[in-house]
């Protein structure tokens, strides 16, 4: 996890995930997140949308 690199330490971090949505083990073609999941992990608890084979499959409110 930690390496000695250019002066400084290196950091590795493994992070798991399970995506708590209907939809949850599908593929997609894409999914609309409300956040930017690079910098707020939370993010990744909006989903807003879901398209499968260009049909939206989870939206939210449906």
């Amino acid at each position: 996890m930690f390496q000695p690199e250019a002066g400084g330490t290196k950091v590795t971090l493994e992070v798991e995930y399970t995506v708590p949505i209907p939809v949850l083990g599908k593929l997609a073609d894409f999914v609309v997140l409300d956040g930017n999941p690079a910098t707020d992990t939370m993010a990744l608890r909006q989903v807003r949308m879901v398209v499968k084979e260009g049909t939206i499959v989870y939206q939210e409110g449906m």
